[in-house]
């Protein structure tokens, strides 16, 4: 459902742009412009929601890349689905819109649009940027582990809605920065994932692990998300960590968040929705008192944990 929302938002984004270019229709919507006649406009409205600038040698390449990349394929999926409508129809004149538009997109739109974003990937990968500073990541840990501590013994004491979000937000992020994950794998960890989480190692692997490693064992559960081309990926708790999901797990019902949201981190009076990950890590490293909160970024956090492994 988030992808959906995101992507809609990116087709919205990209109309308002051609309503503002057509003087003829200030409110057509987008079927009109998915015909071979406004493929042109569309590339244009995209380009300048991307914001194209000049990059190494004079080199056109996007400040959003991804935008041109996702919305590449909304709008394939989109042309289909009129096409499909077309034919139920019997809509020849529809369906030979349709038919330019995605004769039009499937020769061009890989050279003049998504070719320029994936080299504004590369180019961007090539270039050094800040990352975040160590000093923040230990003041932002401290601030995490204090906010928890206090927040689940309030929270046990007097359960409450708003102490409730506080403590899933604090919660959420401490998960994000300790594993340097991507953020929507934290935020969609459903109440079934949690159940299934697992502190049990092969007693023969054990045996061939130190006995720091060993002790690290006893200390974290592990927990399974799906993650990027639905691959599974590990997710590490540590104690605090799990004793504050376990404190949320136990007041969820107190606290307004409806029964049928699976969300771990689950907004309250929604049935299907959770917390923003980027607004609340932003949020949160701002109220911890970074120097640099602009640097805390999931992305970030990769880079990071890859270059100094």
């Amino acid at each position: 459902m988030v992808d959906i929302s995101a992507r809609m938002r990116e087709l919205a984004r990209m109309l308002i742009v051609l309503r503002q270019t057509d003087a003829t229709d200030s409110k057509a919507s987008l079927d009109s412009y998915l015909t071979g006649k406004h493929f042109d406009d569309v590339l244009a409205a995209i380009e300048a929601e991307a914001k194209p600038q000049a990059g190494p040698g004079g080199r056109r390449i996007f400040e959003k890349p991804a935008f041109v990349i996702k919305l590449g394929s909304s709008l394939l999926k989109c042309a289909q689905m009129k096409r499909g409508e077309a034919l139920r129809q019997g809509d020849s004149i529809g369906l030979k819109e349709t038919e330019d538009f995605l004769t039009l997109h499937n020769n061009e739109y890989t050279d003049k649009m998504a070719s320029t974003a994936h080299a504004s990937y590369r180019i961007k990968g090539n270039t050094l940027t800040e990352f975040p500073d160590e000093d923040d990541l230990r003041l932002l840990r401290d601030y995490q582990q204090q906010k928890i501590s206090s927040l689940v013994d309030s929270l046990k004491m007097d359960p409450d809605e708003f102490v409730w979000r506080e403590l899933a937000e604090i919660t959420m992020t401490r998960i994000i920065v300790f594993n340097a994950r991507r953020g929507s794998e934290a935020a969609d960890l459903t109440v079934q994932d949690f159940m299934r989480a697992s502190n049990t190692v092969d007693p023969f692997l054990v045996a061939t692990l130190s006995k720091v490693e060993q002790q690290l064992l006893k200390r974290l559960t592990v927990v399974e998300v799906i993650g990027k081309r639905n691959r599974p990926v590990p997710i590490l708790l540590t104690e605090d960590m799990t004793k504050a999901v376990n404190t949320l797990q136990d007041s969820r019902g107190k606290c307004n968040v409806d029964s049928r949201n699976q969300f771990l981190f689950a907004l309250s009076k929604t049935k299907q929705s959770h917390l923003s990950f980027s607004v609340t890590l932003h949020r949160i490293a701002r109220q911890a008192g970074l120097k640099k909160p602009h640097l805390l970024t999931t992305t970030k956090m990769r880079k990071h944990l890859a270059t100094m492994a």
